[in-house]
């Protein structure tokens, strides 16, 4: 029988662990993570899809009017 590939561990996180560490972060820092983020899964070929329009891809998440917002394309 041939390999399927090697399984993916998961890795259990403590909600309160990553709630705690999220609070000292600014929202401005918080975006910008996200923005890395999604960055990150495109150049592995992982697209963010648009909730709303699933034809569209999120491209980046920016404050505007002191709002954030996802913008795709």
């Amino acid at each position: 029988m041939g390999s399927r590939g090697s399984k993916k561990k998961r890795v259990e996180t403590n909600n309160e662990q990553v709630t705690n560490t999220l609070s000292v972060f600014s929202t401005s820092q918080i975006i910008d993570t996200m923005n890395y983020m999604i960055n990150e899964l495109g150049s592995r070929g992982v697209q963010v899809k648009d909730f709303d329009n699933k034809y569209k891809t999120v491209k980046m998440i920016k404050i505007i009017g002191g709002k954030p917002y996802f913008l795709s394309e």
